[in-house]
């Protein structure tokens, strides 16, 4: 083997070798660039709070209203106004 093949050998082995650390490093830290994911218990209050709302949010309320505060609203919505004399 003459030295010029010898030198090209090196060479590209050195080439493969710093692409696959680059390749490496950079999958490593699109890893870790993500946001954290939130707890599933952050996540199951947030969920239970939005429908909470959701569903104290419509006309007649049910019986089993958890907002005491809270009573019937926007029954008449939809409907025709009369007319304005």
């Amino acid at each position: 083997m003459h030295h010029h093949q010898l030198t090209c050998i090196i060479v590209r082995s050195d080439t493969a070798a710093m692409m696959l650390l680059v390749a490496t490093f950079l999958a490593a830290s699109t890893v870790h660039a993500s946001p954290p994911t939130p707890s599933p218990n952050s996540y199951t209050l947030a969920l239970h709070k939005a429908l909470m709302f959701f569903n104290t949010q419509h006309g007649k309320l049910s019986d089993h209203n958890h907002v005491s505060w809270r009573g019937d609203s926007c029954l008449t919505d939809g409907k025709p106004s009369p007319p304005v004399l």
